[in-house]
């Protein structure tokens, strides 16, 4: 008979067929738009915008959320998106439904479905119905092959009222594979008003001819397994194979005629293959798992916490990719999954075999377990399971009755640091009979008694349940196997495992209301009515969960009550749902019944999560949850209690919880703090971003949601959410934020990847854009000379316009010229970081400062670079030469105006503040006097006694103009004010550079008889008298005079300390003596 087939295929004739048949039926589901409807005949009004439903047999791939698209049955009762009435039947008077569409702004609504074509000519069809009031539009009917060119609709508007077809064809050279899509795509600059609202039916694929070569493969497969005919089902099979040749044979054959014996011949091959499988001639079915072997990732499976990998250590590996959980040697794999739910598959007896393993790895990279073998890891189907405890291919034999089964593999409790899955194989070994039923029954009872009974339940399911098992306990047991009576006691268990969820259900929502609830009178101890009320609820709904008496309605009442108290106790939750969607819908991506909440806090996660997972896995991060409200509680009473941003007692946080938005993003980044509508802060972080830098980077974020708090609750401006100077932003923002986070770890403040940026910084403005993120110091200062709540004021206290140093000012009531000396005393203290919160973590980081920058010019002295010139309140600290032993160090300076090379805005404002620092072996601090230097006096020499046993010694510049002015986020570098300046050192000088002599150790230029005798003591200036009439004048460094007398007697002068010159001279002019002088 097989030769006789054969010789038949050879003999027949190659012409291909035409003809225009609807095929539609063997390659696309619900293409008409008449099942599952998302809104049924029964409906009345107008559907609202913003919903994109799924549509049943076709894939959604729109990524818009605006604004309507799901499928309406013909109901000329109903609109959408402010459409007229829809049309009560559908193209040519058809029934059913239509798939309702409308967008705008560019946006574009698809659907498609996946299909495999032969060799032929083909015609796609759609049909539109416009109920808008505007005609654009752009339909995107397609077919889309995974190799080669498209075919597109051009339709680009819809007639209002009637109905408009659209056809495409194409020829398909071979077998191919691709997809037909339908949708409707917006023009990019008008919203849906101005477009088309359309109903898309009669999605139909003619062929208008087929080549018969898949017809002739499915023949040979067939003639194969038919073999001699001996198999079960063999005679039905050779009727199909006779007729399937005689279509093929005859040259007028239809391409429906071709197409649906192709499709029937390989339905009825696979049966008979199904029917003849056994143990000794398995059916390799792994085609019924979507991607066994993981080369595309983990589509088509539900994946809680494996990853995977590329590399070759797993010795199972198959192909390119394999899936693994892995940790640091010694660690332990945390819970998690790996599942596939297999369903319309045939009953019957299976095998699966796969690579899978769980070790304690011997070293790195090793596929070697040390010790015992590990546990805690299984491969399962259903209710069967196997240990996964070596790196071996493993089979699992398991029975399916029901015609579904979930497999994959788990981990719970597992004590291996890797766990390797891959390469399933899936075998069909034949039907079920009836000792296979029985040993079925048997597994599933005791999965019901070990998984089901021991749940808190009502008394009354447990009491069916048990009824239920010794029934079925006593089929099982009966010499004579029953297997319809097996069949109905398997619905009956079903029955039971269904009660049994459903009363879990009940008394597992009643346990969460009272754990919750407990959570809530735990943060109200210190409030005796609120704990008193907490108190006496729960003791009410214990009582209740404890008796399994009562129905589930009375249980559900109980539960309601106790929920409606803890309301009234616990913080309210607000949700914008521009921000978040409508939380109450389950399908929402944020959903009110996928949160966990602490005192302050509310998380949402997205719907990818789960409903309510064990662990929060996505992608290769594991995620808890309870610890980012654990930090975010501890952030929030920090800055509540310690740094005061938000007064108790008159802030929004007394009625709401800030809100933390957990998004599922497996690669990306985002970690974003603020609020909504002037309410209240909110949160948004992805599972990479949340545990990061230690928990700082959700400290900063949440020390932003205060920020944004302070303007909630002031009800203004307060809290610069405005941007001062007209800027992009203010810089204060990051900078306190990550101020405000290393207050809650400051063992970090020095350790972290922004410290070196800040010393490379120090000369730029405290408020500059550009190291924003670096510039946390500031803060430390202010707090110390004002209390620690200092920064809480500030913030309540801005207004607008002002930046953070004119609101400074105000509230400290200090004008300019204090702030400028101010922000001396700052990096004086920072040169050896002198304030208490900063000193004990500080101070190994003293010498990691980088020296400022400086060329040697004329005359020994240093000019600062123009990389690194102090802009406005911005600073220098020059390390120096430490002398041997205690001596008097000077500085002569001069500040450069309108140098060129450097950055000059408003020059006339010049002012300049410097001096020494001195830390001692013992830490011990001595500070020098502040020298100041202006735009018309630019020029002083200032000294310092240098101590004995110094460590350390510095010279300090800061910037700062005698008017300030802000500094605007402009991203602009070249308007930045800078002030040069250069200087030379005498007894000490750049550290690593020779010493310079004292340049105050000037002799006198003449010393005549009839010179006066001139010299300091106790600050005082002494001039003697002189033998002849002589004039004393005492002038600055810069020349001015400041004081002159006459030698005719001896005088006192009292003078501040400091560097002066000397100049005595006849009354004729001529010039007795200059000399220098130093008042200490």
């Amino acid at each position: 008979m097989k030769k006789k087939l054969l010789v038949s295929l050879f003999l027949a004739s190659q012409l291909p067929c035409f003809a225009q048949d609807d095929v539609s039926a063997y390659f696309l589901v619900n293409n008409g738009f008449d099942t599952n409807f998302n809104y049924g005949a029964e409906l009345k009004g107008n559907i609202a915008g913003d919903v994109i439903h799924d549509v049943y047999g076709w894939t959604n791939e729109t990524t818009a959320t605006y604004t309507v698209a799901g499928t309406f049955a013909y109901n000329n009762n109903i609109t959408f998106n402010g459409s007229s009435p829809l049309p009560s039947s559908g193209y040519n008077g058809s029934e059913g439904g239509a798939l309702g569409l409308t967008t705008g702004w560019g946006m574009q609504l698809v659907y498609s479905q996946s299909v495999t074509l032969p060799k032929g000519k083909y015609r796609l069809c759609a049909a539109y119905y416009n109920v808008g009031s505007a005609s654009a539009g752009n339909s995107l009917l397609a077919w889309i092959p995974d190799n080669g060119a498209q075919k597109s609709s051009d339709v680009k508007s819809f007639p209002k009222g009637v109905w408009k077809t659209d056809t495409l064809t194409f020829t398909i050279d071979a077998r191919t594979e691709g997809k037909i899509q339908i949708g409707l795509g917006a023009n990019e600059s008008s919203g849906s008003g101005s477009h088309a609202k359309i109903l898309v039916d009669y999605v139909k694929l003619f062929c208008d001819n087929v080549d018969k070569s898949e017809l002739e493969s499915a023949i040979f497969s067939a003639v194969d397994t038919y073999g001699d005919g001996t198999g079960v089902y063999s005679e039905e099979l050779k009727k199909v194979i006779d007729e399937a040749q005689n279509v093929y044979d005859n040259e007028s054959a239809s391409p429906i005629d071709i197409i649906s014996l192709t499709s029937r011949l390989n339905e009825v091959e696979q049966i008979y293959k199904y029917k003849n499988a056994s143990d000794d001639n398995p059916l390799n079915v792994t085609s019924l798992i979507t991607n066994p072997s993981f080369e595309d990732g983990t589509i088509g499976w539900d994946n809680q916490g494996f990853s995977t990998q590329t590399n070759s250590y797993f010795p199972g590996k198959s192909g390119s990719t394999y899936l693994e959980c892995w940790v640091s040697r010694g660690s332990k794999v945390p819970d998690v999954n790996i599942s596939q739910n297999l369903k319309g598959i045939p009953d019957g007896q299976y095998r699966l075999r796969v690579a899978s393993g769980n070790i304690q790895q011997k070293g790195s990279d090793s596929s070697v377990n040390v010790g015992e073998r590990q546990t805690g890891a299984c491969v399962y189907a259903g209710f069967y399971s196997m240990p996964a405890d070596t790196m071996k291919y493993k089979n699992l034999y398991f029975t399916v009755v029901g015609g579904q089964i979930t497999l994959g593999l788990r981990t719970e409790n597992a004590t291996g640091n890797w766990v390797c899955l891959d390469n399933l194989m899936l075998y069909y070994l034949g039907g079920n009979t009836p000792e296979n039923y029985a040993e079925y029954l048997s597994k599933y009872i005791e999965y019901i008694k070990n998984n089901m009974l021991t749940k808190h339940i009502h008394a009354k399911v447990r009491e069916n349940a048990e009824t239920a098992i010794a029934e079925a306990e006593k089929l099982i047991a009966s010499e004579t196997l029953d297997e319809k009576a097996m069949a109905d006691a398997k619905v009956e268990l079903d029955s039971v495992v269904t009660n049994i969820n459903a009363s879990d259900a009940v008394f597992a929502d009643f346990a969460e209301a009272i754990d919750y609830a407990e959570k809530v009178r735990g943060w109200y101890e210190d409030d005796v009515n609120k704990f008193n009320k907490m108190d006496a609820a729960i003791e009410v709904a214990q009582v209740a969960y404890d008796n399994v008496d009562l129905t589930a309605e009375e249980i559900e009442r109980a539960t309601q009550t106790l929920e409606n108290v803890t309301k009234v106790v616990d913080k309210k939750v607000y949700t914008a749902k521009w921000s978040m969607g409508d939380v109450s819908n389950p399908n929402n991506k944020y959903y009110i019944g996928r949160t966990r909440q602490s005192k302050n806090w509310i998380l949402f996660w997205e719907k990818d999560y789960g409903e309510n997972p064990k662990n929060f896995v996505c992608g290769s991060h594991n995620i808890d949850v309870d610890e980012v409200l654990r930090h975010a509680e501890i952030a929030f009473r920090f800055y509540t209690d310690s740094l005061k941003f938000i007064k108790p007692g008159r802030s929004q946080t007394d009625t709401y919880k800030m809100v933390i938005r957990l998004r599922y993003e497996p690669t990306g980044w985002e970690a974003t703090g603020s609020g909504v509508d002037s309410k209240i802060g909110l949160l948004t972080l992805t599972p990479w971003a949340a545990p990061s830098r230690n928990w700082q980077t959700l400290y900063h974020e949440v020390g932003h949601c205060f920020q944004y708090q302070v303007h909630c609750d002031n009800g203004d401006q307060n809290g610069w959410v405005y941007s001062p100077g007209n800027g992009k932003g203010c810089a204060f923002w990051e900078q306190c934020a990550q101020w405000q986070a290393y207050k809650i770890m400051p063992d970090n403040q020095f350790t972290n990847e922004w410290f070196s940026g800040y010393l490379s910084n120090v000369h730029k403005h405290i408020l500059h854009e550009w190291p924003r993120y670096n510039n946390y110091f500031v803060q430390d200062f202010w707090t110390y000379k004002h209390g620690m709540d200092f920064i809480g004021k500030l913030w309540n206290e801005s207004k607008n316009p002002e930046d953070p140093v004119e609101a400074y000012m105000r509230i400290t009531g200090i004008t300019t010229s204090q702030f400028n000396d101010e922000m001396y005393e700052c990096a004086a203290r920072f040169a050896t970081w002198d304030i208490p919160a900063l000193e004990s973590y500080g101070a190994s980081k003293i010498d990691s400062r980088p020296q400022p920058a400086m060329t040697k010019v004329d005359d020994n002295y240093w000019q600062i670079n123009a990389s690194v010139a102090p802009e406005n309140t911005g600073h220098n600290i020059i390390k120096l030469n430490v002398p041997k032993t205690a001596t008097t160090v000077s500085a002569c300076f001069e500040g450069l105006n309108n140098e060129p090379g450097y950055h000059v805005i408003n020059p006339t404002y010049a002012e300049w503040r410097y001096g020494f620092v001195a830390q001692l072996e013992d830490s011990t601090r001595v500070y020098g006097s502040m020298g100041k230097s202006t735009y018309s006096n630019p020029v002083d020499t200032i000294s310092f006694e240098c101590p004995d046993n110094c460590k350390r010694l510095y010279f300090v510049v800061s910037g700062g103009p005698k008017t300030y002015w802000r500094q605007a986020w402009d991203d602009n570098g070249d308007n930045d004010e800078q002030w040069p300046y250069k200087v030379k050192f005498g007894n000490t000088n750049r550290y690593g550079s020779p010493n310079l002599p004292d340049v105050t150790a000037v002799e006198s230029v003449s010393a005549e008889d009839d010179v006066p005798s001139i010299y300091v003591s106790d600050g005082l200036f002494h001039v003697g008298q002189a033998s002849s009439a002589s004039d004393v004048r005492i002038l600055t460094l810069s020349g001015i005079c400041i004081k002159s007398v006459s030698a005719g007697s001896a005088i006192d002068i009292p003078l501040e300390p400091g560097i002066y010159i000397v100049d005595v001279r006849q009354t004729d002019g001529n010039c007795l003596l200059t000399k220098k002088i130093v008042v200490r």
